[in-house]
């Protein structure tokens, strides 16, 4: 056992005392599960240079961090039968919880096959970028030149098992899906506190399902392929669902259970629906935008949105269902051509503070959007013939633009902040001027209109 022992001297009116600091290893156990440092201190009352244990005022510990764990993978050939239909090879994965470097069969967290005659090979991965403590590669590809080797050349996939992120159900970091190998490696998985990034270039993953997964800290959806992910219910961060370069084919997504999210979602790509019947609250904007497979937005019970709802450039958008949203910042629903009005469920809105925007909607009127109280106001190409603001008093800017409105009124309205450009050949022009002088509007203002008639 390590000793060392440090004097100090007190001085005092009678014969000094000493003061004494003894450090020793301190083995595993209740004070230091992976063992440590202990440090005591006591004053030498006997004077003998040693620190007895009757002398000793007080213990600290300075303990060891916890080892990181090894993950093990094992790869063993799988016979014809259900699993391969004509053989192929088992891959196992697992914490290596007992030390001992072999897989015992109640370690194994992960099983995967690998068919159709592809080989497999592991690698020992050393810290970086792919595994910041290290791990195991798993690399697969077809055997193009029958060497029962796979050369480099003919890898088509490599996934990661990296040390120490795994603690049971629970993966500590972040996890990239690009296969169906990676998918079977996290089946299990139900909290991931990183981002959960699928991406599945330069593989051709079709599909995914993780039924076991519950949280993510952040979820980043790459390329579109049909997920499921029916047991998640928090999303810490954000989720950004799909590119804005969408592929032609359509797809599904599962997410049935979602309840939170921390930060923004968009949702892009070619998903086929927003079905989210439990999702409650969303920590930024929410954006649809640039799919044309996109038919129905279905959040009934979504009541907080810490943003903007921007629901743009949807052609295929027949339904919205955000009957219980009460708190935004803002809405913009543009270039939905057919969504019809009575499709289109949104409790009454009051202050927008980042504006209210309705642009090429096939809607006769604003609806439940009238009765905005604060935020710009802009209004265009949509079959509208009143433009009715009830209650809103004071504006960012107003823009209309209609080729259809024949009337305007905002008997509320005391102030706006910014500019008013108004093209409206049906609308008479004093309909418009006659707020704007009634408020001692000073900005730029562009009206084009049509002549007022005095009776």
């Amino acid at each position: 056992m390590m000793r060392a022992l440090t004097l100090v001297l007190l001085a005092g009116a009678c014969t000094p005392v000493s003061d004494l600091v003894e450090t020793t290893d301190e083995p595993a156990g209740s004070n230091c599960a992976y063992g440590g440092t202990a440090i005591r201190e006591g004053a030498d009352e006997n004077q003998d240079g040693a620190l007895q244990d009757s002398e000793i005022d007080s213990v600290q510990y300075v303990c060891e961090a916890a080892p990181v764990t090894s993950e093990l993978v094992v790869v063993t050939p799988e016979p014809p039968g259900t699993n391969c239909a004509l053989g192929g090879k088992v891959v196992r994965t697992g914490t290596d919880a007992n030390r001992d470097g072999i897989l015992d069969a109640d370690e194994v967290r992960a099983t995967a096959y690998v068919c159709n005659g592809q080989l497999v090979e592991t690698r020992p991965e050393p810290e970086g970028l792919n595994c910041l403590t290290g791990g195991t590669a798993i690399l697969v590809g077809d055997d193009g030149n029958a060497d029962g080797i796979l050369n480099e050349d003919e890898v088509a996939s490599t996934s990661y098992v990296c040390d120490g992120v795994f603690d049971g159900t629970l993966l500590d970091g972040s996890f990239n899906v690009r296969n169906n190998l990676d998918v079977a490696l996290i089946a299990n998985i139900e909290e991931i506190t990183g981002p959960l990034i699928i991406d599945n270039w330069p593989d051709s993953l079709a599909s995914a399902s993780l039924p076991a997964l519950e949280r993510v800290g952040s979820l980043i959806v790459y390329d579109e392929i049909d997920l499921s992910l029916p047991s998640l219910r928090t999303v810490v961060a954000s989720a950004r669902l799909g590119r804005h370069q969408a592929s032609a084919t359509s797809h599904t997504l599962a997410i049935p259970k979602l309840e939170t999210v921390g930060g923004f979602i968009e949702f892009y790509g070619n998903w086929v629906a927003f079905d989210t019947p439990e999702l409650v609250s969303v920590g930024g904007d929410l954006l649809f935008g640039t799919n044309s497979e996109l038919q129905r937005i279905v959040a009934p019970a979504l009541a907080r949105v810490d943003g903007t709802v921007r629901i743009q450039r949807l052609p295929s958008l027949a339904a919205v269902d955000l009957s219980s949203l009460a708190t935004l910042s803002g809405l913009n629903v543009s270039t939905c051509p057919n969504l019809a009005q009575e499709d289109f469920s949104l409790p009454p809105v009051q202050g927008l503070p980042d504006g209210l925007w309705v642009e090429r909607v096939p809607w006769t009127s604003l609806g439940p959007l009238s009765t905005i109280t604060t935020g710009s106001v802009g209004v265009l190409y949509m079959p509208i013939t009143g433009i009715a603001l009830p209650n809103l008093t004071t504006a960012g800017q107003l823009v209309i633009y209609s080729d259809t409105a024949t009337s305007f009124s905002a008997p509320m309205l005391q102030s706006i902040s910014g500019n008013v450009f108004v093209d409206a050949p049906l609308l008479p022009s004093c309909q418009v001027t006659s707020v704007l002088d009634a408020i001692g509007f000073q900005g730029t203002r562009s009206v084009r209109a049509a002549p007022c008639v005095t009776p």
